[in-house]
Protein backbone atom coordinates (compact mmCIF):
# COMPACT_ATOMS: atom_id res chain seq x y z
CA UNK A 1 0.00 0.00 0.00
CA UNK A 2 1.23 3.22 -1.15
CA UNK A 3 1.80 6.31 1.58
CA UNK A 4 2.03 8.62 -1.32
CA UNK A 5 0.01 10.11 -4.49
CA UNK A 6 0.53 11.80 -7.48
CA UNK A 7 -2.83 12.02 -9.29
CA UNK A 8 -3.07 13.70 -12.83
CA UNK A 9 -5.96 15.12 -14.74
CA UNK A 10 -6.76 16.05 -18.41
CA UNK A 11 -8.28 16.14 -21.59
CA UNK A 12 -7.84 17.21 -25.16
CA UNK A 13 -4.17 17.46 -25.51
CA UNK A 14 -3.43 15.96 -22.39
CA UNK A 15 -2.10 12.38 -23.47
CA UNK A 16 1.07 13.43 -25.58
CA UNK A 17 2.00 15.60 -21.68
CA UNK A 18 1.17 12.49 -19.89
CA UNK A 19 3.63 10.23 -21.77
CA UNK A 20 6.33 13.21 -21.63
CA UNK A 21 5.98 13.18 -17.59
CA UNK A 22 6.03 9.31 -17.13
CA UNK A 23 8.76 9.12 -19.59
CA UNK A 24 10.71 10.89 -16.66
CA UNK A 25 9.96 8.84 -13.99
CA UNK A 26 12.10 6.17 -12.63
CA UNK A 27 11.29 2.57 -12.26
CA UNK A 28 11.34 2.69 -8.18
CA UNK A 29 8.85 5.97 -8.38
CA UNK A 30 7.68 5.34 -4.38
CA UNK A 31 4.31 7.15 -4.90
CA UNK A 32 1.61 5.64 -6.45
CA UNK A 33 0.21 7.42 -9.78
CA UNK A 34 -3.52 7.97 -10.88
CA UNK A 35 -4.70 9.44 -13.87
CA UNK A 36 -8.15 10.44 -14.99
CA UNK A 37 -8.61 11.65 -18.65
CA UNK A 38 -11.82 12.60 -20.31
CA UNK A 39 -12.60 10.24 -22.90
CA UNK A 40 -16.49 9.09 -24.41
CA UNK A 41 -18.94 6.39 -22.47
CA UNK A 42 -18.28 4.20 -25.73
CA UNK A 43 -14.82 4.10 -26.34
CA UNK A 44 -11.98 1.69 -26.07
CA UNK A 45 -9.38 3.24 -23.78
CA UNK A 46 -5.81 2.44 -24.91
CA UNK A 47 -3.99 4.71 -22.35
CA UNK A 48 -2.60 2.25 -20.62
CA UNK A 49 -0.80 0.46 -22.76
CA UNK A 50 0.79 4.19 -24.41
CA UNK A 51 1.57 5.14 -21.16
CA UNK A 52 3.15 1.82 -20.39
CA UNK A 53 4.97 2.45 -23.79
CA UNK A 54 5.90 5.73 -23.20
CA UNK A 55 8.28 4.84 -19.51
CA UNK A 56 9.25 2.28 -16.98
CA UNK A 57 5.89 2.20 -15.07
CA UNK A 58 3.40 -0.41 -15.71
CA UNK A 59 0.11 1.19 -16.43
CA UNK A 60 -3.35 -0.49 -16.16
CA UNK A 61 -6.71 0.13 -15.82
CA UNK A 62 -8.08 0.66 -12.34
CA UNK A 63 -10.68 -1.95 -10.98
CA UNK A 64 -12.56 -1.44 -8.22
CA UNK A 65 -11.45 -2.42 -5.00
CA UNK A 66 -7.70 -2.26 -6.46
CA UNK A 67 -4.83 -1.60 -3.61
CA UNK A 68 -3.23 1.85 -4.53
CA UNK A 69 0.52 0.48 -5.46
CA UNK A 70 3.11 2.02 -5.44
CA UNK A 71 5.36 2.96 -9.08
CA UNK A 72 1.73 1.97 -10.86
CA UNK A 73 -0.35 4.01 -12.73
CA UNK A 74 -3.44 3.28 -12.30
CA UNK A 75 -6.29 4.76 -15.21
CA UNK A 76 -9.56 5.63 -14.55
CA UNK A 77 -11.49 3.08 -17.25
CA UNK A 78 -14.06 5.10 -19.36
CA UNK A 79 -17.78 5.86 -18.70
CA UNK A 80 -16.43 5.29 -14.67
CA UNK A 81 -15.22 7.93 -11.88
CA UNK A 82 -12.12 6.84 -10.21
CA UNK A 83 -11.87 7.89 -6.75
CA UNK A 84 -9.53 7.43 -3.81
CA UNK A 85 -9.82 5.88 -0.49
CA UNK A 86 -7.42 5.22 2.34
CA UNK A 87 -5.21 2.35 0.54
CA UNK A 88 -7.42 1.51 -2.09
CA UNK A 89 -8.97 2.48 -5.19
CA UNK A 90 -12.94 2.99 -6.12
CA UNK A 91 -14.62 2.44 -9.51
CA UNK A 92 -17.51 4.04 -9.53
CA UNK A 93 -20.92 4.86 -11.96
CA UNK A 94 -21.90 7.88 -10.13
CA UNK A 95 -22.99 10.93 -11.93
CA UNK A 96 -21.34 12.85 -14.57
CA UNK A 97 -19.57 15.79 -13.46
CA UNK A 98 -19.02 18.68 -16.08
CA UNK A 99 -20.47 16.81 -17.99
CA UNK A 100 -17.63 13.86 -17.79
CA UNK A 101 -17.32 10.56 -16.92
CA UNK A 102 -14.66 9.67 -15.85
CA UNK A 103 -14.35 13.61 -14.44
CA UNK A 104 -11.00 15.22 -12.73
CA UNK A 105 -12.53 16.86 -9.74
CA UNK A 106 -13.52 13.87 -8.11
CA UNK A 107 -10.73 12.27 -8.31
CA UNK A 108 -8.10 14.93 -7.10
CA UNK A 109 -11.25 15.64 -4.24
CA UNK A 110 -11.23 12.31 -2.91
CA UNK A 111 -7.21 11.68 -3.15
CA UNK A 112 -7.20 15.22 -0.91
CA UNK A 113 -9.07 13.45 1.59
CA UNK A 114 -7.45 10.29 1.36
CA UNK A 115 -3.84 11.86 1.49
CA UNK A 116 -3.68 15.41 2.34
CA UNK A 117 -0.20 16.74 1.98
CA UNK A 118 0.67 13.49 0.72
CA UNK A 119 -0.77 14.23 -2.75
CA UNK A 120 0.36 15.91 -5.94
CA UNK A 121 -2.02 17.01 -8.42
CA UNK A 122 -1.13 17.70 -11.72
CA UNK A 123 -3.76 19.24 -14.18
CA UNK A 124 -2.51 18.87 -17.73
CA UNK A 125 -4.04 20.13 -21.77
CA UNK A 126 -7.77 20.63 -21.69
CA UNK A 127 -10.79 22.98 -22.52
CA UNK A 128 -12.91 24.79 -20.01
CA UNK A 129 -11.97 24.00 -16.10
CA UNK A 130 -13.06 20.71 -14.55
CA UNK A 131 -10.07 20.03 -11.97
CA UNK A 132 -9.95 23.61 -11.13
CA UNK A 133 -12.49 22.57 -7.98
CA UNK A 134 -10.31 19.55 -7.09
CA UNK A 135 -6.95 21.16 -6.97
CA UNK A 136 -9.27 24.11 -4.24
CA UNK A 137 -9.57 21.26 -2.27
CA UNK A 138 -5.99 19.81 -2.78
CA UNK A 139 -4.39 22.65 -1.76
CA UNK A 140 -6.87 23.33 1.11
CA UNK A 141 -5.61 20.03 2.77
CA UNK A 142 -1.60 21.19 1.94
CA UNK A 143 -1.22 19.08 -0.77
CA UNK A 144 0.82 20.26 -3.64
CA UNK A 145 -0.63 21.88 -7.00
CA UNK A 146 0.88 21.82 -9.92
CA UNK A 147 -0.32 23.03 -13.49
CA UNK A 148 0.96 21.97 -16.93
CA UNK A 149 2.15 25.46 -18.61
CA UNK A 150 -0.46 26.62 -20.69
CA UNK A 151 1.72 28.23 -23.36
CA UNK A 152 3.17 24.48 -23.86
CA UNK A 153 -0.71 23.01 -23.41
CA UNK A 154 -2.47 21.79 -26.56
CA UNK A 155 -5.96 23.18 -25.07
CA UNK A 156 -4.53 25.90 -22.35
CA UNK A 157 -8.00 26.52 -20.81
CA UNK A 158 -7.73 24.19 -18.05
CA UNK A 159 -3.99 24.84 -16.70
CA UNK A 160 -5.15 29.00 -17.21
CA UNK A 161 -8.08 28.27 -15.10
CA UNK A 162 -6.27 27.22 -12.45
CA UNK A 163 -3.90 29.81 -12.62
CA UNK A 164 -6.66 32.72 -12.63
CA UNK A 165 -8.61 30.68 -9.68
CA UNK A 166 -5.81 29.33 -7.20
CA UNK A 167 -2.15 30.08 -5.86
CA UNK A 168 -0.71 27.27 -7.72
CA UNK A 169 2.36 25.93 -6.56
CA UNK A 170 4.14 25.54 -10.26
CA UNK A 171 3.37 26.24 -13.26
CA UNK A 172 5.84 23.80 -15.64
CA UNK A 173 5.76 22.19 -19.13
CA UNK A 174 5.53 18.55 -18.39
CA UNK A 175 8.83 17.56 -19.17
CA UNK A 176 9.84 19.63 -15.87
CA UNK A 177 7.30 18.16 -13.96
CA UNK A 178 8.53 14.64 -14.12
CA UNK A 179 11.51 16.36 -12.59
CA UNK A 180 9.62 18.04 -9.75
CA UNK A 181 7.80 14.71 -8.84
CA UNK A 182 11.53 12.56 -8.71
CA UNK A 183 12.52 15.55 -6.03
CA UNK A 184 9.61 15.46 -3.96
CA UNK A 185 8.50 11.73 -3.85
CA UNK A 186 10.82 11.33 -0.63
CA UNK A 187 8.35 13.73 0.70
CA UNK A 188 5.07 12.54 -0.17
CA UNK A 189 5.81 9.28 0.71
CA UNK A 190 7.58 10.57 4.35
CA UNK A 191 5.41 8.45 7.04
CA UNK A 192 2.26 10.93 8.34
CA UNK A 193 1.58 11.65 11.63
CA UNK A 194 -2.39 12.12 10.95
CA UNK A 195 -4.60 9.72 10.04
CA UNK A 196 -6.40 9.25 6.66
CA UNK A 197 -9.76 9.58 6.06
CA UNK A 198 -12.42 8.86 3.71
CA UNK A 199 -14.41 11.66 1.55
CA UNK A 200 -17.48 12.13 2.54
CA UNK A 201 -20.46 10.68 0.50
CA UNK A 202 -20.69 13.17 -2.17
CA UNK A 203 -17.35 14.10 -2.87
CA UNK A 204 -17.98 12.30 -6.62
CA UNK A 205 -20.75 14.97 -7.28
CA UNK A 206 -20.38 17.41 -4.65
CA UNK A 207 -22.35 18.24 -2.00
CA UNK A 208 -26.25 17.76 -1.78
CA UNK A 209 -28.30 20.62 -0.98
CA UNK A 210 -28.77 19.15 2.55
CA UNK A 211 -25.20 19.22 3.40
CA UNK A 212 -25.20 23.31 3.40
CA UNK A 213 -25.87 24.53 -0.14
CA UNK A 214 -26.45 28.36 -0.35
CA UNK A 215 -30.10 28.05 -2.25
CA UNK A 216 -31.95 27.06 -5.42
CA UNK A 217 -30.46 28.98 -8.30
CA UNK A 218 -33.65 28.55 -10.50
CA UNK A 219 -31.68 27.10 -13.01
CA UNK A 220 -32.07 23.38 -13.98
CA UNK A 221 -29.54 20.15 -14.72
CA UNK A 222 -28.80 20.35 -18.64
CA UNK A 223 -28.52 16.39 -17.89
CA UNK A 224 -31.42 14.91 -15.81
CA UNK A 225 -33.64 18.17 -16.13
CA UNK A 226 -33.80 18.61 -11.99
CA UNK A 227 -33.45 21.78 -10.29
CA UNK A 228 -29.87 23.02 -9.84
CA UNK A 229 -28.69 24.18 -6.31
CA UNK A 230 -25.93 26.76 -6.30
CA UNK A 231 -22.70 26.02 -3.48
CA UNK A 232 -20.44 29.27 -2.75
CA UNK A 233 -18.74 27.42 -0.01
CA UNK A 234 -15.49 26.82 -1.94
CA UNK A 235 -15.33 30.29 -2.94
CA UNK A 236 -16.43 29.80 -6.23
CA UNK A 237 -20.05 29.09 -7.17
CA UNK A 238 -20.61 24.94 -8.52
CA UNK A 239 -23.97 23.82 -9.02
CA UNK A 240 -25.36 20.43 -8.28
CA UNK A 241 -28.48 18.96 -8.66
CA UNK A 242 -30.48 16.16 -5.92
CA UNK A 243 -29.27 13.46 -8.28
CA UNK A 244 -25.98 14.48 -7.87
CA UNK A 245 -24.71 16.01 -11.42
CA UNK A 246 -22.55 18.81 -11.01
CA UNK A 247 -21.05 21.63 -12.69
CA UNK A 248 -18.40 24.34 -12.77
CA UNK A 249 -20.00 27.17 -13.93
CA UNK A 250 -18.10 27.08 -17.37
CA UNK A 251 -18.83 23.79 -17.71
CA UNK A 252 -22.75 24.92 -16.82
CA UNK A 253 -22.76 27.47 -19.54
CA UNK A 254 -21.30 25.31 -22.04
CA UNK A 255 -24.05 22.68 -21.29
CA UNK A 256 -26.25 25.11 -21.90
CA UNK A 257 -25.07 26.41 -25.12
CA UNK A 258 -25.31 23.12 -26.21
CA UNK A 259 -28.84 22.48 -25.01
CA UNK A 260 -29.53 25.52 -26.60
CA UNK A 261 -28.61 24.98 -30.11
CA UNK A 262 -29.92 21.63 -29.65
CA UNK A 263 -33.20 22.94 -29.04
CA UNK A 264 -33.35 25.32 -32.12
CA UNK A 265 -32.45 22.58 -34.23
CA UNK A 266 -35.67 21.19 -33.09
CA UNK A 267 -37.62 23.98 -33.36
CA UNK A 268 -36.34 23.60 -37.31
CA UNK A 269 -37.17 20.23 -37.55
CA UNK A 270 -41.28 20.79 -36.58
CA UNK A 271 -41.45 24.16 -38.34
CA UNK A 272 -40.63 22.18 -41.60
CA UNK A 273 -42.62 19.50 -40.70
CA UNK A 274 -45.10 21.67 -40.51
CA UNK A 275 -44.77 23.47 -43.21
CA UNK A 276 -44.81 19.91 -45.48
CA UNK A 277 -48.08 19.16 -43.74
CA UNK A 278 -49.57 22.24 -44.85
CA UNK A 279 -48.77 22.17 -48.23
CA UNK A 280 -49.64 18.35 -48.43
CA UNK A 281 -53.68 19.96 -47.28
CA UNK A 282 -53.23 22.69 -49.46
CA UNK A 283 -52.91 20.05 -52.63
CA UNK A 284 -55.82 18.02 -51.10
CA UNK A 285 -58.08 20.77 -50.88
CA UNK A 286 -59.11 20.06 -54.75
CA UNK A 287 -61.97 22.78 -55.70
CA UNK A 288 -61.79 24.61 -51.98
CA UNK A 289 -59.69 27.31 -53.61
CA UNK A 290 -59.94 29.46 -50.43
CA UNK A 291 -58.56 26.50 -47.97
CA UNK A 292 -56.02 25.92 -50.20
CA UNK A 293 -54.47 29.26 -50.94
CA UNK A 294 -54.97 29.56 -46.75
CA UNK A 295 -53.16 26.62 -46.06
CA UNK A 296 -50.32 27.66 -48.68
CA UNK A 297 -49.82 30.77 -47.12
CA UNK A 298 -49.81 28.85 -43.30
CA UNK A 299 -46.71 26.80 -45.01
CA UNK A 300 -44.84 29.59 -46.26
CA UNK A 301 -44.44 31.02 -43.16
CA UNK A 302 -43.65 28.21 -41.20
CA UNK A 303 -41.14 27.86 -43.69
CA UNK A 304 -39.80 31.66 -43.49
CA UNK A 305 -39.62 30.57 -39.84
CA UNK A 306 -37.48 27.84 -40.13
CA UNK A 307 -35.19 29.49 -42.49
CA UNK A 308 -34.73 32.44 -39.86
CA UNK A 309 -34.09 29.96 -37.11
CA UNK A 310 -31.66 28.08 -39.57
CA UNK A 311 -29.49 31.10 -40.37
CA UNK A 312 -29.36 32.28 -37.54
CA UNK A 313 -27.66 28.84 -36.25
CA UNK A 314 -25.23 28.81 -39.29
CA UNK A 315 -24.02 32.21 -39.03
CA UNK A 316 -25.07 34.00 -36.20
CA UNK A 317 -22.00 35.36 -33.83
CA UNK A 318 -24.28 35.87 -30.98
CA UNK A 319 -23.31 34.07 -27.52
CA UNK A 320 -26.58 31.93 -27.88
CA UNK A 321 -24.18 29.75 -30.97
CA UNK A 322 -20.75 31.42 -29.87
CA UNK A 323 -19.94 32.13 -26.42
CA UNK A 324 -17.07 29.30 -26.81
CA UNK A 325 -14.38 30.15 -24.82
CA UNK A 326 -11.33 30.98 -26.72
CA UNK A 327 -8.47 29.14 -26.64
CA UNK A 328 -5.59 29.78 -25.16
CA UNK A 329 -2.13 27.97 -25.33
CA UNK A 330 -0.26 26.95 -28.55
CA UNK A 331 -3.50 28.13 -30.74
CA UNK A 332 -2.56 31.80 -29.27
CA UNK A 333 1.33 32.39 -30.24
CA UNK A 334 2.71 35.05 -28.42
CA UNK A 335 4.07 36.82 -31.50
CA UNK A 336 0.02 37.48 -32.11
CA UNK A 337 -0.13 38.84 -28.74
CA UNK A 338 2.69 41.73 -28.88
CA UNK A 339 2.63 44.88 -29.95
CA UNK A 340 3.73 45.73 -33.67
CA UNK A 341 7.08 47.95 -33.56
CA UNK A 342 7.11 50.83 -35.58
CA UNK A 343 9.12 49.36 -37.85
CA UNK A 344 6.26 46.99 -38.56
CA UNK A 345 3.69 49.77 -38.48
CA UNK A 346 5.69 51.13 -40.89
CA UNK A 347 6.13 48.53 -43.14
CA UNK A 348 2.35 47.92 -43.00
CA UNK A 349 1.76 51.59 -44.02
CA UNK A 350 3.52 51.12 -47.18
CA UNK A 351 2.25 47.75 -48.44
CA UNK A 352 -1.14 50.02 -48.24
CA UNK A 353 0.09 52.73 -50.24
CA UNK A 354 1.45 50.51 -52.58
CA UNK A 355 -1.74 48.56 -52.77
CA UNK A 356 -3.52 52.18 -53.28
CA UNK A 357 -1.14 52.91 -56.36
CA UNK A 358 -1.67 49.77 -57.78
CA UNK A 359 -5.45 50.33 -57.94
CA UNK A 360 -5.30 53.98 -58.96
CA UNK A 361 -3.10 52.70 -62.34
CA UNK A 362 -5.84 50.09 -62.75
CA UNK A 363 -8.30 52.18 -62.91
Amino acid sequence: MTRGLAVFGGSAGAVPALQAVVSGLPAAFPAAVCVAVHVPAEAESRLPEILTRSGPLPARHARDGDALLPGVIHVAPPDRHLLIAPGEIRVVRTPRENGHRPAIDPLFRSAAFAYGRHVAAVLLSGALDDGVAGLATVKKRRGLVVVQDPSEAVHGDMPKSAMDQLAVDHVLPAAAIAELLRRVAGGLVEKEAGRRRTAPAGVASGPTPEEGRDAASGLTCPDCGGALWADASAGRVRFACHVGHAFSTDSLASRQRDAVESAIWHAVVLLRERSELLKRLADSAGGGRGAAATYGERASRFAESAAVLEHALRTSRADVVEDRPRARGRDRSPASSRPRTARAAGASGASRKRAGATRKRRR
